[in-house]
């Protein structure tokens, strides 16, 4: 984390998901999930950027989550992340001043 108070704070993670055991007693592969973020601070105005995600890890890149036939699908069970790569950001408005201590 970085922050340059009053002006920018610049965070990333990284997460590390070694093997697991799955209740047929198989085992998954491990896996690697990083994120960034940054907020701009303005007098009355902050905008932010959020990146998680950004390998794209995601369970169906290693095998099938829904399993044939369609008419009675069978469902993998769930390891690892599903919805990959996520970017979101936003705004927020001060209407007021911050307190003073």
């Amino acid at each position: 984390m970085f922050e340059q108070h009053g002006r920018w704070r610049i965070g990333y993670e990284a997460y590390y998901t070694g093997q697991q055991y799955l209740s047929d007693g198989s085992r998954t592969r491990d896996y690697w999930v990083m994120g960034l973020m940054a907020l701009r601070e303005m007098e009355k105005l902050s905008l932010f950027l959020n990146f998680e995600n950004f390998l794209d890890t995601r369970q169906s890149r290693y095998g099938e989550i829904v399993q044939p036939p369609l008419s009675n699908p069978r469902f993998a069970q769930i390891w690892a992340p599903t919805d990959g790569f996520v970017i979101n950001g936003g705004f927020i408005w001060k209407l007021f001043g911050e307190a003073h201590h």
